[in-house]
């Protein structure tokens, strides 16, 4: 049975969803008038329409919708806040959101470095890294270049996911670490990362033993981005090997 909010309740979320239309609709006045970088970007979201939603959630004078207005706008308001900040940290479907937006505004000079651990869980295989594979295969295709570091345990495990890393290869350009033969110079990160341009990082951290993702953290803080971006580029550099595709006669 649903629970009405009436009285000075109802009256402070609905005072809460009319003000989020008016300040909205007051922004998207503000950008209309000058060149400002906003407008593109609300435009592109579309905030037009979710006014419209807005305001039709206002008028069927559902509390609990209004409710979830209220509760939609402050996560809208706090994300805007933490990214200015430098930094959000989401969950493996809210960061979907995020690398979709990314991805869409791929274009031709862009470049996403990133590593891989295979030598534990297995995410290429799950409903969201399935889809987060297909995001990289799009953006690929609208001009991203893309380098994966995978991280494996030893050449037995490299056979066992050699159709990840032939698949990939169609839109990527694979690179492998096989820890056993590495020395103790080399400390083994428990997290993947990825470095787009120099402009923005994700960190996926992991819950072991079986290194699922627990959450991701973005930063667009430059000396963040600098200090992964040199961490990638030893990892590559000192430690990494091209992969090859395998022949005919290997793949029977």
């Amino acid at each position: 049975m649903a629970v009405r909010i009436t009285g000075e309740s109802a009256a402070i979320l609905s005072a809460l969803a009319l003000e989020l239309v008016v300040v909205s609709h007051r922004v998207l006045l503000q950008v209309e008038k000058a060149d400002d970088p906003l407008r593109g970007m609300l435009r592109t979201a579309k905030i037009d329409e979710a006014l419209v939603a807005a305001r039709e959630i206002l008028r069927s004078g559902n509390p609990q919708a209004r409710a979830l207005l209220e509760g939609t706008a402050n996560a809208f308001a706090d994300r805007v806040r933490a990214l200015q900040s430098g930094g959000i940290r989401c969950s493996p479907s809210d960061f979907m959101e995020f690398a979709e937006g990314l991805f869409e505004s791929a274009k031709t000079g862009d470049q996403l470095c990133a590593t891989s651990h295979l030598a534990g869980g297995d995410y290429w295989n799950m409903v969201y890294g399935q889809q987060y594979e297909r995001l990289n295969r799009v953006a690929q295709g609208r001009g991203l270049t893309i380098e994966r570091i995978f991280l494996l345990r030893d050449e037995q495990h490299l056979a066992e996911v050699r159709e990840i890393l032939h698949r990939q290869s169609d839109f990527s350009s694979i690179k492998i670490i096989l820890l056993n033969s590495i020395d103790g110079s080399m400390v083994l990160p428990r997290r993947d990362f990825f470095v787009y341009n120099q402009d923005a990082t994700a960190e996926f951290i992991f819950t072991e033993p079986n290194m699922t993702v627990e959450y991701i953290h973005i930063s667009t803080e430059a000396h963040r981005v600098r200090e992964l971006a040199r961490e990638y580029a030893r990892m590559r550099d000192a430690f990494s090997c091209p992969y090859s595709t395998p022949t005919a006669a290997e793949a029977q």
